[in-house]
């Protein structure tokens, strides 16, 4: 999920623990060791490697640090060129301020290094007072003092008589010394105990932050009890996902169900007596179960994130991108909204008598009575963002909302409300940082409270070889990316020596080409704006043009690079936030497909001829049709579809004709992709509770299961957005993603 939070580590050669943890230069401040660069208040969002150059430089201060010492420092055997470097000093440059050519902070020394020239303090951390170890090569602080490093390499000690005359004579030092009193204590308070995981709030926040469970594995979703004693949360412990409560004073926690189901989503009812819950095996299905353990009982067979409403009659759940209603006490399930084309994760408005949730088709969070009617939009998601989860106050007063950048972390955001209407008030504010990927919250009968997920997940291309005659694998999947920490939307080039993806660093994504024989990787796009995204690349059949959407104008569009260091272009224009996105070109190349919800649904559009004429639209439905990739000899379009509820693979040709099944499951079948020699279909689904890739083999008419995740900690993606795949001749690109994550909770100041 990205940059600032990821753990720079101990580099190979670096000084350990005992050496200073914290420094600062100006008016900046580093954990050496944690990896978070704060400017005055504001955590800055570097990208991993230049966090790792900056760190390199700063633990030698004044002296020449060599390129090859930095590259296998910080890159560690990657196979890479000077220019990564050049990119990495460059960005960290920016962040810092920093003139190449009248360097403050960092001086490049011409065909030998750089050296950090900037004064630096060294500060130790509240739990590193130890005594330092004589043996690193730098002098002893005494009494625990501060070590002041020298642009010279040298270093001043100083003692309690002496420090106050130090740091006069360093008025900037002196200056960043109060600021790191002043903030140090939060940071520590924030990471203490957690590894290499962490949630940090947010400066303009002033609630508090405490940790409520520590596991090395997974835990999701938790839910407070009415009476504030009790959390209950999904945890994978044993490899099946269970639920459990924990006392939220300490204490052992309760497991409640021990099934082979992967079971997530726990909510107390009001009166506390039963907690609902659902699975993400197969259909899904939500299940009540009562607070102590016992039998649970299967209120619905499909549905995932239940919520109770305040009365406690009934229960709101989503399922495949629509919202439903159930009756507590049994019957059938009614569609409340449909065709929001994400997960809506549903909550109850305090007075029961409406709902929020999301909506990727709005691109926005979205209000609808219980009753019904047409949901309307709240104005509280920037473009480009999603949500990762909704709660509101039990007495109204306001919304947390959890959002950021689609496939990146999100944070916590509270909106104030009216009480009476249930709508907006105010504006937003920052409550958490994205150094997590904070998501799922569920706020305190009191309102005081904020529970929430807090994972660190890395998702990374790997490539695993296959046999041609067979389309099954023969060897291990070996990985392939190694920046940044969000890759996903891989694309072969036409001659399959290179692949292009995108690549997130922070909010921002950016395109990357790697060529596969050396694994050397260059940036495709420029680093337009810090929260520019652009995704879904895809190579011309002649391998020169590279098509992308991208957020550099706003809503997604679609754009063109014309050649290797060419200016893009652009194809298309979106009006009233209509998006364009992820490119598939046909094999003759004078047309190109995408989906885009310019008609008022997800539908299938084409360009043809490459000239600027207008998109053509290839489907029609009611539904969500997302996804196309033409099949090899140019006829047909295959796509994926919801006109049967659950999501197909359908194929539709371009002169006109009617969209037709291919690929049908009562599970979901998403992304897809034709064999070179076309007489395979690779795709994605959920057949097994987790998406793997699996084949079609149109020849035999069998279908085998490639890869077989069971997702959980490890697997491919939870949302089926970020699934796709590329297949050469002989081999398979998938991504892969590494998931921890425990339980925060915000209190908020009497």
């Amino acid at each position: 999920m990205p940059d600032p939070s990821e753990s720079l580590g101990p580099a190979p050669g670096s000084p350990d623990s005992s050496g200073p943890r914290v420094v600062a230069f100006g008016t900046f401040r580093v954990d050496l060791i944690r990896g978070a660069v704060m400017r005055d208040d504001e955590l800055l969002d570097l990208p991993p490697r230049a966090l790792g150059v900056l760190r390199c430089l700063l633990e030698q201060p004044g002296e020449i640090v060599s390129k090859q010492d930095l590259l296998d420092a910080v890159w560690q055997g990657s196979f890479v060129s000077d220019a990564s470097l050049t990119e990495a000093v460059a960005v960290l440059r920016g962040a810092l301020g920093d003139d190449p050519q009248h360097p403050t902070y960092i001086q490049t020394v011409h065909r030998r290094g750089y050296r950090f020239v900037a004064p630096v303090l060294s500060v130790a951390a509240a739990d590193d007072q130890e005594s330092p170890d004589t043996g690193s090569g730098r002098p002893e602080s005494p009494e625990g003092g501060a070590v002041v490093g020298l642009p010279d390499g040298s270093f001043i000690a100083t003692d309690s008589s002496r420090r106050s005359g130090v740091l006069r004579s360093f008025p900037i030092l002196a200056a960043a010394a109060v600021l790191i009193l002043g903030v140090l204590a939060v940071l520590l308070a924030m990471w203490l105990g957690s590894g290499e995981e962490s949630a940090v709030v947010s400066p303009e926040s002033n609630w508090s932050l405490t940790r409520l469970t520590s596991n090395d594995g997974l835990v999701v979703t938790p839910s407070w009890s009415p009476d504030g004693r009790w959390i209950a949360y999904a945890l994978d412990e044993g490899g099946e996902m269970d639920i459990y409560r924990t006392p939220v004073v300490g204490g052992p926690r309760v497991r409640l169900t021990s099934s082979e189901l992967r079971e997530s989503g726990p909510v107390w009812s009001p009166d506390g007596q039963t907690i609902a819950y659902s699975t993400d095996s197969g259909r899904g299905g939500i299940f009540l179960l009562p607070f102590e353990g016992g039998n649970p009982v299967n209120l619905s067979p499909f549905g995932s994130h239940p919520r109770w409403s305040p009365d406690g009659q009934t229960i709101a759940f989503d399922w495949r991108g629509s919202v439903y209603l159930i009756q507590a006490s049994g019957g059938g399930a009614l569609l409340l909204v449909g065709g929001t084309s994400g997960v809506p994760r549903p909550t109850w408005t305090a007075d029961g008598a409406s709902l929020y949730f999301w909506s990727r088709m709005a691109a926005d969070v979205q209000m609808v009575f219980s009753s019904g009617g047409t949901p309307y939009s709240l104005g509280l998601v920037p473009p480009g963002e999603e949500v990762g989860g909704l709660a509101c106050s039990p007495e109204g007063d306001y919304l947390v909302v959890s959002r950021g950048p689609y496939g990146g972390y999100k944070s916590l955001w509270i909106v104030p409300l009216d009480p009476e209407t249930g709508r907006p008030s105010g504006e937003a504010s920052q409550l958490t940082l994205p150094i997590t990927d904070d998501s799922d919250p569920s706020i305190s009968l009191d309102g005081s409270r904020i529970a929430f997920t807090a994972r660190q997940f890395n998702r990374h291309l790997f490539g695993l070889p296959i046999d041609s005659s067979s389309g099954m694998p023969v060897g291990d999947a070996e990985q392939l990316t190694v920046d940044a920490e969000q890759n996903y939307y891989p694309d072969f080039s036409p001659d399959f020596s290179s692949i292009v993806w995108t690549a997130h660093h922070g909010d921002q994504g950016l395109l990357y080409r790697q060529r596969l024989e050396d694994r050397v990787e260059t940036k495709v796009t420029n680093e337009w704006e810090r929260t520019t995204r652009e995704i879904g690349a895809s190579f011309s059949p002649d391998g020169e043009r590279i098509t992308y959407a991208s957020t550099l104008d706003g809503a997604y569009e679609l754009w063109q690079i014309p050649c290797e260091g060419c200016v893009p272009l652009k194809l298309t224009n979106s009006v009233n936030g209509a998006r364009d996105a992820l490119t598939s070109w046909s094999p003759t190349g004078d047309k190109i497909a995408f989906y885009s919800n310019r008609g008022g649904s997800w539908d299938i559009w084409m360009i043809e001829d490459n000239n600027g004429r207008e998109p053509r639209r290839l489907t029609t439905a009611d539904g969500n049709e997302l996804y196309p990739v033409w099949s090899n000899d140019g006829r047909d379009l295959a796509f994926t579809t919801n006109q049967a509820g659950n999501l197909d693979i359908w194929l539709v040709a371009t002169d006109g004709s009617e969209p037709r099944p291919f690929i049908e499951h009562p599970s979901d079948e998403v992304w897809g992709v034709w064999s070179p020699e076309g007489n395979r279909f690779y795709f994605v689904s959920d057949r097994t509770g987790s998406f793997n890739v699996w084949v079609f083999d149109e020849g035999t008419g069998s279908t085998s299961q490639v890869t077989f995740y069971e997702g959980l900690s490890r697997g491919m993606p939870e949302t089926e957005l970020f699934t796709k795949i590329a297949v050469s001749p002989s081999l398979l690109i998938l991504p892969v993603e590494t998931r921890t994550g425990d339980i925060w909770i915000l209190e908020r100041p009497n």
